[in-house]
């Protein structure tokens, strides 16, 4: 049986369950099922943009994400800005539960810079900091997305939105467990 965590609730997939979701990936063409496993990185929710600067074959995204929308794994919300959503959300934990750690980890990693790079150097919205910082913190790079966490934790602060604050500081808090030589960082964070 799979374990999914949502928003800190933790519940248990059957095994049936799984397996049918997984059967039915596996007859996707293998280039839409690496799409599909490059878009569970990037959430329930994501920018086609986004996803083409992630994915590991951007020449094929239209036509695989055409695919997966025909094939109801995917839809699209918000056309204009190019937004997409996984039709429900056991299909996207399903898919990023079974990629491998090492291609989870690259993924992240590939998804954090190339959100850098389409919010621009500094980046000042909440949600950007908050992105910037899940997917850095799950990437190889950690320190980096610690760094954005404590900017979101920051920035949060700076609106009164104190439980978010605090959130954001636990998790730079955790990231930071993992990294060497970043004792002043984490008396910094705790302060």
């Amino acid at each position: 049986s799979a374990t999914i965590e949502r928003e800190g609730v933790t519940v248990e997939m059957p095994p049936t369950i799984q397996a049918l979701l997984l059967t039915r990936l596996d007859r996707l063409p293998a280039g839409a099922r690496r799409l599909l496993q490059d878009a569970a990185v990037l959430g329930h929710v994501f920018d086609a943009r986004l996803l083409r600067a992630v994915a590991s074959e951007p020449t094929e995204c239209e036509a695989s994400l055409e695919l997966l929308v025909d094939a109801e794994l995917l839809e699209e919300v918000a056309a204009a800005e190019r937004r997409y959503r996984f039709n429900h959300a056991l299909v996207q934990e399903v898919v990023y539960q079974n990629l491998l750690q090492r291609r989870r980890t690259e993924l992240h990693g590939r998804a954090g810079q190339a959100l850098e790079r389409l919010v621009g150097g500094e980046p000042e919205r909440l949600e950007d900091l908050e992105t910037l910082g899940r997917h850095f913190s799950l990437s190889a790079d950690r320190a980096r997305g610690a760094r954005y966490l404590i900017a979101a934790g920051d920035c949060a602060r700076a609106i009164y939105a104190n439980e978010d604050a605090l959130r954001h500081y636990q998790r730079a808090l955790e990231t930071l467990e993992g990294c060497e030589g970043s004792d002043a960082e984490r008396l910094v964070v705790r302060e």
